[in-house]
């Protein structure tokens, strides 16, 4: 396999039906593609994710869905993101109150050159925050993006990236604002969440359609 894109859940992989057909696996410019949905939230998509890449063994992986805007950080529903840096984010670490352990890891860049041509049509880089709960509280949604340089939220793109780290599998992330933390997020993603999932999906099939430059030669190791 080629690349293997994976969502949250599989609404958010809908985008890939036209040029995958039902079965969302096939060939798009030559490339094997398929597609999968790996679980919900940060704690268990990494296994999930891990044994996926045991049994596919592809030369790389895109997160797809979508993705909750800090506050102020220029982001709008609908606009789609690539990002550069994942981050963790706790409220407790925040605060003061807990520690990571030192050997933890607490920031994992994706990679650069797929990142970089699926940015190259003018497409916004972003540093995405993963938390263990969906934040609800524009405050605290300010703080990470203050101390953590995040701009937007996704529960579940750490754990695909630490998923992705032992094999070194290439990871790039495509993710549409479906809507910003806040008093409003849940009536704004009910409303937004497809048409973001579909926006971040069509910019990776043009990608792929276009012979998903960046991809590196090569099967996993």
């Amino acid at each position: 396999m080629d690349v293997l894109v994976v969502a949250s859940h599989a609404p958010d992989l809908e985008g890939f039906g036209p040029a995958l057909g039902n079965h969302l696996s096939g060939e798009i410019r030559g490339l094997r593609v398929t597609c999968k949905p790996v679980g919900i939230g940060l704690a268990g998509v990494s296994g999930s994710l891990a044994a996926r890449l045991a049994d596919i063994r592809p030369r790389a992986v895109v997160l797809v869905g979508t993705c909750a805007s800090y506050p102020g950080r220029g982001l709008t529903v609908g606009q789609v993101v690539v990002a550069q840096r994942l981050v963790v984010a706790d409220a407790a670490v925040l605060k003061g109150w807990a520690a990571f352990p030192d050997p933890m890891t607490g920031q994992v860049d994706t990679h650069r050159v797929m990142t970089s041509a699926l940015a190259s049509t003018g497409t916004r880089t972003a540093t995405v925050a993963s938390t263990l709960a969906v934040t609800l509280d524009p405050m605290l949604a300010q703080a990470f993006a203050a101390q953590l340089g995040s701009d937007a939220e996704h529960q579940e793109a750490f754990g695909v990236a630490l998923a992705c780290a032992p094999s070194q599998v290439p990871l790039a992330v495509v993710l549409g604002v479906s809507h910003e933390v806040g008093p409003n997020a849940r009536e704004t993603w009910r409303v937004s969440h497809r048409q973001a999932a579909l926006a971040a999906s069509s910019l990776v099939v043009a990608w792929l359609q276009g012979g998903g430059a960046g991809i590196p030669h090569g099967a996993m190791g």
